[in-house]
């Protein structure tokens, strides 16, 4: 089963479960591959900060949201948007937009903050 891990957590020899994708919306990987030291110089580079890998088992957790995949959510929908949310409806708006992305990146259909 795929899973999303952090860099820290990323170690040479795992199979990469998804297309990395830099900023621009290019693939710099393609799933199958295995992990090599080069490659976690090439996420910190390109500001990479988690990758879906293949074949591991899920965390424990996995029913809690924790706090850093809700930071991630929100940078991620910040990036997109070009306004501040200036009255209660704007605000729902956002937060929907954070859930959303955190199911996605629970369902592991993005990889990274950078997209």
């Amino acid at each position: 089963m795929p899973t999303i891990i952090h860099l820290e957590e990323i170690v040479p020899g795992m199979v990469l479960g998804e297309p990395i994708l830099n900023r621009y919306g290019q693939t710099l990987l393609t799933p199958g591959v295995v992990i090599e030291e080069k490659h976690l110089l090439m996420f910190k580079t390109w500001g990479i900060k988690h990758i879906t890998i293949e074949g591991s088992t899920p965390r424990a957790d996995a029913g809690e949201v924790s706090e850093d995949l809700k930071n991630l959510a929100r940078k991620h929908i910040q990036k997109r948007l070009l306004w501040q949310d200036l009255n209660p409806m704007e605000e729902d708006l956002f937060n929907a937009s954070v859930e959303r992305v955190i199911d996605i990146y629970s369902s592991s259909d993005l990889e990274n903050d950078d997209d």
